[in-house]
């Protein structure tokens, strides 16, 4: 502050954007989950990235959150509270409250690995024209540990660079192991409040559409908690849950201009055969076995080729889901 003048000085001010620059905000939407947003808290708090602040948005929690985020002290972090809008409309406005100009999207039922955030930013660091970085998530319950470990991530596409046409087709990176450039995010106009299920893959399609992504390497970064509550895999249960994102995301102009009618079709296929086959996961794991089946079907109509869902829709038709094969798809 120049103390003749009154105003901030340019020395000042490029100070300023360089603690901008290299903070990360990290916004985490909130509703009812007291039992988990503590020590999701905790594996932020611990991270090895020393400049960050952290925004939790209670979006109208009706359980003892309030009281949880009440009893944190940590001066990183800071608490909104909104009534119950849903989970994009709690991010957006995280995003709006955010200072930095990278935004980590977090979940609070999540742990983060120590090196989560700064393995992201380092993503940025060796490319800053990219819009968008991502890591893998480890599947975990609170009986069972990590669930996944013994086979291929759950998301196993790994779309680098310009990615729109792997992007479409399916949603390959978990929602919670994202860093996004604010002003990349904020010209999208933020998450679609309309859509209840697909809400993340219609986003980083808008983002794919901007620009580059870059992927953070095999080693995981988030734990990625799988429990009852969870409302996207309870609306996934629903054979068309997924068709509004679908709808969106072909809708968007830069699909439009950029892939023509004969691709498009083909791509949408996939994204459909990618829908279906997720809501036969949670079908088979929950022995609904005839949906299930019809899940897969359509899955193996739209792409024929998908080894993994003929080998689940053969567990689906004899009524048996092997431990192994449990385990491999959750």
């Amino acid at each position: 502050m120049d103390e003749d003048s009154g105003l901030i000085s340019p020395k000042s001010e490029e100070s300023d954007q360089a603690r901008s620059d290299r903070r990360v905000s990290v916004v985490i939407p909130v509703y009812n989950a007291a039992e988990f947003i503590g020590e999701a808290l905790e594996s932020v708090f611990n991270q090895d990235y020393p400049d960050i602040e952290v925004i939790v948005v209670d979006d109208g929690s009706t359980d003892e959150t309030a009281t949880v985020l009440s009893g944190i002290t940590d001066p990183r972090l800071r608490v909104l509270r909104q009534k119950n809008g849903g989970v994009s409309a709690a991010r957006n406005r995280g995003i709006q409250d955010c200072k930095s100009s990278k935004i980590f999207l977090f979940d609070a039922d999540d742990r983060l690995y120590p090196q989560a955030v700064s393995r992201l930013v380092a993503c940025f660091d060796q490319d800053p024209s990219i819009v968008l970085a991502y890591g893998e998530a480890i599947t975990f319950n609170d009986t069972e540990g990590p669930l996944n470990d013994a086979g291929p991530p759950e998301f196993a596409a790994r779309p680098q660079g310009d990615a729109l046409e792997q992007m479409v087709q399916a949603n390959p990176i978990s929602c919670c192991a994202v860093m996004v450039c604010r002003q990349a995010i904020e010209a999208t106009g933020g998450f679609d409040t309309r859509i209840s299920l697909g809400e993340d893959w219609l986003m980083w399609c808008k983002l794919a559409a901007q620009g580059r992504i870059a992927y953070a390497g095999a080693s995981p970064i988030v734990l990625y908690r799988i429990h009852s509550g969870s409302a996207a895999r309870r609306l996934a249960k629903d054979l068309r849950a997924m068709w509004p994102a679908i709808e969106c995301v072909f809708a968007l102009p830069e699909v439009l201009e950029r892939f023509p009618v004969d691709v498009r079709v083909r791509l949408r296929r996939r994204a459909e055969a990618t829908a279906l086959a997720f809501a036969g996961r949670e079908l088979l794991k929950d022995r609904r076995w005839q949906a299930a089946r019809q899940a897969f079907w359509g899955t193996l109509v739209r792409q024929p080729t998908r080894i993994g869902e003929w080998i689940l829709l053969s567990c689906a038709l004899i009524n048996i889901l092997p431990n192994q094969i449990r385990r491999r798809i959750k």
